[in-house]
């Protein structure tokens, strides 16, 4: 299954430069409403194009991600929220936290946040804490998940409202 990077190099030429996440650069300007709304539409297209029964098909699973992280780092609320919610149960399900990993469950946890604090209601139910201060690491499944890892994906997710969350307004409100 892909990582967070590896889904945002699948993304293909249509994305557009990623917010700043995290790392003290400035922010970027979010691109067109249309651009983003298209690769929400990819994304959505080729998860069902990836289910395979319960599972999912490799190829087409990491371009559906690839996609929708590119919607999602430019403010796409379902984009964010379905993500998120994706990208945790693929990594989740199979094994648990792992450290080779550890940017996937990041990148997750940070859009899951970002989304719940726009108000997704799918992203605000689906664990506990997502709209606190600090995430309460003492419930499941936060619990299994290392501190440090929701820790870090809590800042991300602060650091991409502060330059994005005006500017994303209603983008992505489905």
């Amino acid at each position: 299954m892909p990582s967070a990077n590896a889904a945002s190099e699948n993304a293909g030429d249509e994305s557009a430069e990623a917010p700043a996440q995290g790392d003290g650069s400035e922010c970027v300007s979010l691109v067109e409403d249309a651009v983003v709304a298209d690769a929400y539409a990819r994304g959505i297209a080729k998860l069902e194009e990836a289910r395979d029964g319960e599972h999912y098909l490799a190829g087409p699973f990491e371009e559906a991600l690839g996609a929708l992280l590119t919607a999602a780092e430019q403010g796409h609320r379902a984009a964010q929220s379905l993500y998120g919610r994706t990208m945790f149960q693929a990594r989740f399900m199979v094994q648990g936290p792992v450290e080779e990993e550890r940017e996937d469950y990041v990148s997750a946890f940070a859009f899951l946040r970002i989304a719940a604090l726009r108000d997704d209601p799918e992203a605000k139910g689906f664990v506990p804490g997502l709209t606190e201060a600090t995430p309460p690491t003492d419930q499941p499944p936060l619990d299994q998940i290392p501190a440090e890892w929701l820790a870090e994906a809590f800042t991300r997710a602060d650091e991409w409202m502060a330059c994005h969350g005006e500017a994303a307004g209603d983008r992505g409100v489905e």
